[in-house]
C-alpha cells in the first residue's frame, strides 16, 4: 500500500486519476478472485462480494476532500472515469471470475 501512496505522490493529478481508476477496477478485483476462491466460501457469497468489490468509486472521494479542505476535483474525476469504463471492466472481470472460480454467472 505504501508503494501506491509513494506512487500517487510523484504523479501528475491526471496520472493519479487513471492510476486509480486501474486500481479499483482491475488490480483489487483480480487480487479479490484469488483471495475469494482460496477462502472456499458458498458460491452465492463469493459472487455477491466481488460484485461489490468490482463496482466503481463511490462519491466519497468527492464528499469527504470536500467536507476537510481537499481537492474534491480530483475526486470528481477519479468517480467519473471509474464510472464510466466499469460498463468495460465489469463484465471483462465477472467472465475472468467465472472461469477461475468455477462459478456459473448468468
Amino acid at each position: 500500500m505504501f508503494i501506491f501512496i509513494s506512487l500517487g505522490y510523484w504523479l501528475k493529478k491526471t496520472d493519479k486519476v487513471y492510476l486509480a481508476y486501474i486500481l479499483k477496477l482491475i488490480v483489487i478485483p483480480a487480487f479479490a478472485i484469488f483471495v475469494l476462491t482460496s477462502l472456499k466460501l458458498s458460491a452465492e457469497l463469493s459472487l455477491c462480494i466481488f460484485v461489490l468489490i468490482s463496482l466503481p468509486a463511490g462519491l466519497n472521494s468527492i464528499v469527504f476532500p470536500e467536507a476537510f479542505g481537499g481537492d474534491s476535483r480530483t475526486g470528481a474525476q477519479i468517480c467519473f472515469v471509474s464510472t464510466i469504463m466499469c460498463v468495460i471492466t465489469i463484465p471483462i472481470m465477472l467472465t475472468l471470475f467465472s472461469h477461475v472460480s468455477g462459478i456459473p454467472i448468468g
